[in-house]
């Protein structure tokens, strides 16, 4: 088998915005942090402005419940009985 070399483009057309794209649409993660339990500097995380970023990046919408409405999980002992 051929070594990747990663020093030629080799994504078929698919650039480093790939998972902003599905990020931007159906795998939101929402994030935060705060400087009392983690390391990382306060942020706060905004249903609102994550989804005006995407819409202006992207001209996608977050769909914040597609992995419940398609695997369900918002109702364990109903979804997974």
């Amino acid at each position: 088998m051929q070594c990747l070399d990663t020093s030629v483009s080799n994504d078929q057309g698919i650039d480093v915005n790939g998972w902003n794209v599905l990020a931007c649409n159906e795998l939101v993660m929402p994030m935060s942090s705060d400087a009392v339990t983690s390391m990382f500097p306060p942020y706060a995380w905004s249903n609102t402005d994550y989804s005006a970023w995407c819409l202006d990046a992207y001209l996608q919408q977050p769909q914040y419940d597609w992995v419940f409405n398609y695997y369900g999980g918002k109702n364990p002992k109903k979804d997974f009985a």
